[in-house]
């Protein structure tokens, strides 16, 4: 891990924990084991670091989607999508992810708002790209019935910021549970008659 990276981590971790305006540069430089004014040979000032960290929790996020979307072709589109589910949920319900993921980047700092939001649907619309990859072989192999592929996103992504605020208030036996039952719902919703 380089620097730039290990400032990003403990920066996720306070921004998670103290909020942006109780972090600190200092506190972060302090964690990390440099000087403050260290912090700016790898980032301008705290907004800069505030919105690598954003990206940097975006990228992992996507990445994580993209890997269990690029699994074996021989398994069901079911089982592909229930995958996607559970890992970026159990991604989201990670104590500093999860809690930068809902709080900042649904409700950046005012100043942060704008270009916060530009890397929010950015992101998305990389998220949108692998998903209709998956969604489209779904349709074809009869596995989902034909539903236009801008409706089966966004019935996903609803589901998925359903599943992923419950984190913040059950246990995890509990969301597991609760998970288990919106999955068997949002899949009858979308599913063909060639469903394993």
């Amino acid at each position: 891990m380089n620097t730039d990276e290990k400032i990003i981590r403990v920066a996720l971790r306070h921004f998670s924990t103290s909020g942006y305006t109780g972090t600190s540069l200092a506190m972060i430089a302090e964690d990390v084991g440099i000087k403050k004014p260290s912090i700016y040979n790898h980032f301008k000032n705290k907004e800069d670091l505030f919105i690598s960290v954003s990206e940097y929790v975006l990228n992992e996020y996507f990445q994580l989607l993209k890997n269990v979307i690029d699994l074996d072709e021989d398994q069901s589109v079911k089982s592909i999508l229930k995958n996607a589910m559970i890992d970026t949920s159990d991604y989201l319900g990670m104590e500093e992810s999860g809690k930068f993921y809902m709080h900042f980047l649904l409700f950046p700092p005012p100043d942060l708002k704008a270009q916060i939001h530009r890397s929010f649907l950015t992101f998305e619309k990389k998220c949108d790209e692998v998903l209709s990859i998956i969604l489209k072989r779904g349709i074809v192999s009869g596995e989902i019935r034909p539903l236009s592929i801008r409706e089966c996103l966004d019935a996903y992504y609803c589901f998925m910021d359903g599943i992923t605020s419950q984190w913040f208030y059950y246990d995890e036996q509990t969301l597991i549970n609760k998970r288990e039952s919106a999955w068997n719902i949002f899949w009858q919703g979308i599913k063909g008659g060639n469903d394993n």
